[in-house]
């Protein structure tokens, strides 16, 4: 186990390794003098277990000095040490009780006090397994990450390690705990491109999951020009089925690790697939009845959007292959960080249905159409589907949100998006029992009387005229 020990003070130092030799002969303790190379120890010596600083620091304010590095490196003990008079006056009381492992240790140092507050720290540490946060495995072990995926969240459901070299991997963030945008730049600032996730049961599934339904779809994609998709006995169904399950496991893949390569394939096979079945169907009515209804979860709900952006572009005659991908990419991802499936159904932050949910899951809600907009950042070649994805929850009279944007004011291509986003949750919420026909007609009947004004009228009636041709 290493500790970071930060001091200008020599004679303490030599008087406090000196404990540390005696007390803890196993710990490394690594010395700087100053906050510069402080912070370059904890990016290249580090993990550090236990923090050490001096109060009597010239340079730097000893409590703005933990907050820093502990915003770098995440909550540990920090333990702060000097004369009683410095202690008092340059600790602040809310940087010392920010965790329950710190201690105060004066001059001039008691051995045996020095060993129980030394090892009240330390315990704090071994339960965090700081000990084992060095790994020497076969680097085809680890997954590497883009240091880019991070900034989508402030903790992940796994350890992350950072590649020293000679097939050893360091542990920089520990799994479900707090981490900053200023730690993430630390590195950036070093040049380091990757952190690394241990390749565990989960991630592994993940990856091999992922494999095989590109694979598959990609066969569907190179059929034979022969294979009549109006034959009563082609199964769209099973095609259907096998979007929504990738866009179930992207989705799952993008809210725990990130935009991986992979997952930036299985993005382009699902809307290829979409435009593919579409293209060869040219039949809305054996598409919808394709889907299962019963799920009618987040994944279901992104491949009907793409299905009825489809629809309602062929009809306005804007059906090039870039506004295609746009809208696809736009169904896909743009409920990503929702985590509760029953959310598809609701649009505005005043609906009574809103508060049966968690503080969390709320919270999730409001976030969502900003958070998977700056999801558009991580693919290339989709110029203003942020745009649309952060305008999906606006409505015609300026009471959605986020941004309050009034049917005049709304781009068309998010007008668009929004009616087919709309029409596929009215489409799917009443399956039991009726036929599609019925229900595509009372969805309709609906969207009459809310967006039949200002940029929603064309892509309005486009849609109608699109209910209207089947019957």
């Amino acid at each position: 186990m290493k500790i970071l020990y930060i001091s200008e003070n020599p004679e303490d130092t030599e008087h406090l390794l000196r404990l540390f030799k005696a007390h803890f002969p196993k710990v490394q303790v690594v010395v700087v003098k100053d906050e510069k190379a402080s912070i370059d120890a904890l990016t290249i010596d580090g993990p550090f277990g236990v923090l050490m600083i001096d109060v009597t620091l010239r340079l730097s304010d000893p409590s703005l000095l933990a907050e820093k590095l502990t915003d770098l490196s995440g909550s540990r003990p920090i333990v702060f040490f000097g004369p009683r008079s410095f202690v008092e006056s340059r600790v602040k009381d809310v940087i010392y009780q920010s965790h329950d492992a710190n201690q105060l240790l004066y001059r001039p140092y008691d051995g045996l006090e020095f060993k129980q507050k030394l090892e009240i720290a330390i315990k704090w540490t071994k339960t965090e397994d700081f000990e084992q946060s060095v790994l020497e495995v076969n680097r085809e072990d680890f997954l590497p990450i883009k240091i880019k995926n991070f900034y989508l969240y402030d903790s992940i459901p796994y350890e992350a390690f950072l590649d020293i070299g000679n097939e050893k991997f360091v542990k920089v963030l520990a799994k479900n705990k707090k981490y900053t945008q200023a730690f993430l730049r630390q590195y950036v600032q070093k040049d380091v491109k990757n952190f690394y996730l241990y390749k565990d049961e989960t991630i592994r599934f993940l990856e091999s999951a992922i494999l095989m339904i590109n694979e598959k779809i990609e066969r569907v994609l190179t059929l034979s020009t022969l294979t009549d998709y109006h034959d009563s006995n082609f199964n769209h169904k099973a095609l259907i089925d096998l979007q929504i399950g990738g866009a179930r496991l992207l989705q799952q893949v993008i809210k725990t690790i990130g935009v991986l390569d992979s997952v930036k394939r299985l993005t382009n096979n699902l809307i290829a697939t979409s435009m593919h079945l579409f293209d060869r169907t040219k039949d809305l009515t054996r598409i919808l009845a394709a889907f299962p209804y019963k799920d009618k979860d987040l994944a279901v709900h992104a491949i009907l959007t793409n299905y009825m952006c489809l629809e309602i572009i062929e009809s306005i005659g804007w059906d090039s292959k870039t506004t295609r991908d746009k809208l696809g990419l736009a169904s896909i991802i743009h409920d990503t960080f929702i985590s509760n499936d029953k959310m598809a159904a609701i649009y505005v932050l005043d609906d009574p249905a809103l508060k049966d949910f968690t503080e969390e899951e709320q919270e999730e809600f409001k976030n969502h159409p900003i958070k998977g907009a700056n999801l558009v950042n991580y693919y290339s070649g989709y110029s203003d589907v942020d745009f649309i994805i952060s305008q999906h929850h606006e409505n015609p009279h300026g009471k959605g949100f986020p941004n309050h944007v009034s049917s005049l004011k709304v781009t068309t291509f998010a007008a668009v998006f929004i009616l087919a986003n709309r029409f596929a949750c009215l489409f799917l919420s009443p399956w039991r029992g009726i036929s599609v026909h019925k229900i595509m007609k009372n969805a309709i009947k609906k969207l009459v009387v809310d967006f039949n004004v200002g940029n929603y009228k064309d892509p309005l009636k486009a849609l109608e005229k699109c209910v209207e041709k089947i019957f």
